[in-house]
């Protein structure tokens, strides 16, 4: 039970940590974007025990490749405005 409230969490803490692309500044996209391709570089996502580490990973990387999507699109908009 313990881990599931674990899991449970970690869930919770990655979905509420995806920022508006729209608003944030392009210095701090970039920023997000140089750390996320260091967490998929690094394939550190996730707890690192048991069971549970197989899902939250999952998890995890599956929302962080979707913000750096966001990202990278919001970027290339930007760029293409600017021009």
């Amino acid at each position: 039970m313990k881990n599931l409230l674990v899991l449970i969490a970690f869930i919770l803490i990655g979905c509420a940590a995806q920022m508006d692309v729209r608003s944030t500044s392009t210095a701090e996209l970039e920023r997000r974007r140089t750390e996320i391709n260091r967490k998929l570089a690094e394939d550190d996502m996730g707890v690192a025990w048991g069971v549970t580490r197989w899902v939250s990973h999952a998890s995890e990387k599956s929302n962080i490749i979707k913000e750096k999507q966001a990202i990278d699109a919001e970027l290339l908009r930007r760029k293409k405005t600017n021009h």
